[in-house]
């Protein structure tokens, strides 16, 4: 990220993340009265019922790349930070994600928290998808990216840069829990049955298809 990236704060999810200023971004709390809304053609009522309807918190367009960011309170209240968990066992949770969304590509990513790191063609959607899950303050968080076409080393490099942007707002008790009791094998199951990269593809295909509209018409 360059000197003119802009921060955005997203209070109601206890995150704050960086973005280059050529990016087009939404937050929940920053729709009312966005002119940027305009120039893609979007109102405040299609984007503030799509996103509170899909959790999303964050929308974000560049080029032909689209990030977006959701956040769900987990209803397994077990796993309250997943950076406290070993390598091994993020690892477990990603290889499930995986098996559900059919991505060959599956590792655990590491910077100031823990990520479950996903690579894959969606091909219902046609959509390529980069993703990182985590869970953080028992709040499940999925940053996902897609792309009609592959992603170059370039857009993934970038991607990266924003991830590791990001800075959460991480409640006391939960950054040194005590997990002895914890284990953490049966819970991942459990974990991913409320995980919030379902459909993700699909609703965020709404909005992208929407400005590739209003682009066919002009």
């Amino acid at each position: 990220m360059n000197v003119s990236a802009s921060d955005y704060i997203v209070k109601s999810a206890d995150f704050n993340i960086s973005f280059d200023y050529e990016w087009y971004v939404f937050t929940i709390d920053n729709l009312e009265g966005n002119v940027e809304l305009d120039d893609l053609e979007l109102d405040y009522d299609t984007m503030h019922e799509f996103m509170t309807e899909n959790d999303v918190v964050l929308d974000a367009f560049y080029d032909e790349m689209e990030i977006f960011i959701r956040a769900i309170s987990s209803e397994d209240n077990s796993v309250n930070n997943l950076s406290n968990y070993t390598n091994g066992e993020v690892k477990d949770l990603a290889l499930e994600l995986a098996i559900i969304m059919d991505s060959d590509i599956y590792e655990v990513y590491n910077n100031d928290y823990k990520f479950a790191y996903l690579d894959y063609y969606d091909s219902e959607y046609k959509v390529y998808v980069i993703e990182y899950y985590t869970i953080i303050n028992n709040k499940n968080y999925a940053v996902t990216v897609q792309k009609a076409s592959k992603f170059t080393d370039e857009e993934k490099a970038t991607i990266k840069e924003i991830v590791d942007s990001i800075e959460f707002d991480i409640d006391e008790k939960y950054i040194n829990e005590d997990l002895a009791d914890v284990d953490f094998s049966p819970l991942v199951r459990r974990v991913v049955i409320g995980a919030i990269v379902f459909g993700v593809v699909a609703i965020g295909s709404f909005i992208t298809n929407k400005i590739k509209k209003n682009k066919e018409m002009k």
